[in-house]
């Protein structure tokens, strides 16, 4: 097993820019404050759309009214249920490998502000990062997990953000199947486990679209954004920052175009090339990582 740490400045130097971190509760709070109020609806749940000649249907269960628009965008992650009516191509791949994240109290052995740790013994990963200025450490931890066993980690479903509802011996469970998979690894991987809040941990399996499968990301008024378009390895920590490129290149199309089916083609010309080697690129060193390759 390696243990490697790393600077802001080393990752300059590597990668070729800095990098800038945040937690997702805050990412998504600062987002929704920008919208008008009354805008954001966090309780209906997407049931089905119908598409016209002049705009978009889009109905929801639980007795919500239906809502018209010119145009719907399906930025609904993963297993979008979007993408599941307008390309009808069943869920992603099963990559035989479980994510484990949580977020812990700083540690008294860090090694210093600006830094980051990494844990390897291919095809197991442990990566950690400080939220600056908040006191506290986002892990990551990755390990192969067989399909027989997904149900364990949640089946086919992957919940990526945290669940303050569920109940604390579901998170135990949690914390307990990741420090079997890392079972005797180094005192610091034990120790970020176990002094993170077991509702603190998310756990789930690692999915994929192949890149192949993700050329189509819009017909006629409807459209994807986002892990709905394509859904690559969280191998580069890239989901975000693609997600709000697509989302700039959506603004610009509508903007020249209109809210038209023209508009949602341009995005998708201009958009999916690039992100497609992003995927390509993220799939083929989860692959690396787990065949022992990875340097």
């Amino acid at each position: 097993m390696a243990a490697e740490e790393g600077t802001a400045a080393h990752y300059i130097r590597t990668h070729g820019g800095p990098y800038s971190l945040c937690a997702w509760h805050e990412l998504q709070a600062t987002l929704a404050a920008v919208l008008p109020t009354g805008l954001l609806n966090t309780e209906a749940a997407f049931s089905h759309y119908e598409e016209g000649p002049a705009g978009v249907t889009v109905h929801f269960g639980g007795g919500s009214r239906p809502v018209a628009a010119r145009l719907l965008v399906g930025c609904d992650g993963a297993q979008s249920a979007v993408r599941q009516q307008l390309l009808v191509d069943g869920p992603p791949d099963y990559l035989g490998s479980a994510i484990w994240r949580g977020v812990a109290p700083l540690p008294g052995w860090w090694p210093g502000p600006g830094t980051y740790c990494l844990w390897l013994r291919q095809p197991l990963i442990v990566r950690a990062f400080p939220l600056p200025g908040r006191g506290t450490v986002v892990w990551q931890a990755y390990a192969p997990w067989p399909a027989a066993r997904l149900a364990d980690i949640g089946g086919r479903r992957a919940a990526y953000v945290q669940d303050p509802v569920a109940r604390r011996e579901a998170g135990e469970a949690r914390k307990a199947r990741a420090l079997e998979a890392f079972d005797g690894w180094c005192a610091e991987v034990h120790d970020l486990f176990c002094a993170t809040d077991a509702l603190a941990i998310t756990e789930h399996g690692q999915f994929c679209r192949r890149p192949d499968a993700c050329k189509v990301w819009a017909r006629g008024r409807v459209a994807l954004l986002g892990d709905a378009a394509r859904q690559p390895t969280q191998f580069l920590a890239q989901g975000t920052s693609q997600a709000f490129e697509d989302a700039l290149e959506l603004g610009r199309a509508v903007g020249e175009h209109g809210p038209t089916p023209e508009a949602l083609a341009a995005y998708e010309a201009a958009r999916q090339p690039g992100a497609e080697a992003v995927h390509r690129h993220s799939l083929q060193m989860f692959e690396d990582f787990q065949a022992g390759r990875f340097k």
